[in-house]
């Protein structure tokens, strides 16, 4: 039987997490977005300004292959950087240390290319479906941290079967984390990095969540790794 997100538990969970460890994240949150930025911006093939019509054309047939290897080159570390993020996140929510090597940051971005293609495919059909795809796909990565040994398929597969049920509940918590990196952008972009920060909290409870190590209904072997401080006080689920 597949478990229930709640929303309000999900968003407490992750406040008090977000309370105990924003400081720390969000310095490897800042760190994150300025080398993803600076590798976009060290680009040697910036398209020139103002080119249009055939010269633009041209240009593109004569650096398009460079523009846009450098262009994979920068989202390929941008990957890279979010599966390192999210393993930091892991780390001081679950207390433990998780291996993070090169098999996992190539599983995590095989599994990344997968989701995205399929969410990509699933947007052209209708709006319909990705609303119902993109959300039953949303852990699949996070599977791969958590288990560094587990396999692009069988991540993929255990994201389905997990989030089966809950579809409207994500979709609600994706709304909230888009407002919540909304309003970080409104305070002049100062709030950008820790509302990013409590985005990427969420994610990783709701995994936690969906995985049975956090909640009434823990399971009793995934209680024993995961502790959690929420407002004042520690809750231990062990």
């Amino acid at each position: 039987m597949n478990r229930k997100l709640d929303v309000s538990l999900v968003m407490e969970y992750a406040w008090g997490v977000f309370k105990k460890h924003w400081i720390i994240l969000s310095l490897f949150s800042l760190a994150v977005m300025c080398v993803a930025v600076g590798v976009s911006f060290l680009n040697p093939y910036q398209v020139p300004a103002g080119l249009q019509g055939e010269e633009l054309l041209m240009w593109y047939l004569e650096n398009g292959a460079g523009y846009y290897a450098w262009s994979f080159l920068a989202a390929g570390v941008q990957v890279v950087l979010m599966a390192w993020l999210y393993n930091e996140v892991f780390k001081r929510i679950k207390g433990v240390e998780l291996a993070f090597n090169a098999g996992v940051v190539l599983r995590y971005i095989a599994v990344s290319i997968i989701v995205g293609i399929a969410t990509y495919v699933s947007a052209l059909c209708c709006l319909i479906p990705v609303f119902f795809i993109a959300p039953r796909l949303l852990i699949a990565s996070l599977y791969v941290i958590d288990n560094p040994n587990m396999g692009v398929g069988e991540a993929i597969e255990r994201s389905w079967k997990a989030t089966q049920g809950n579809v409207i509940t994500l979709l609600v918590l994706g709304v909230i984390a888009f407002l919540i990196t909304l309003l970080g952008v409104c305070c002049c972009f100062i709030g950008v990095v820790p509302a990013s920060v409590l985005v990427y909290i969420m994610m990783v409870v709701i995994y936690l969540f969906l995985t049975g190590q956090v909640g009434d209904d823990t399971d009793a072997e995934a209680q024993e790794e995961v502790s959690f401080v929420v407002e004042e006080k520690t809750v231990v689920r062990d």
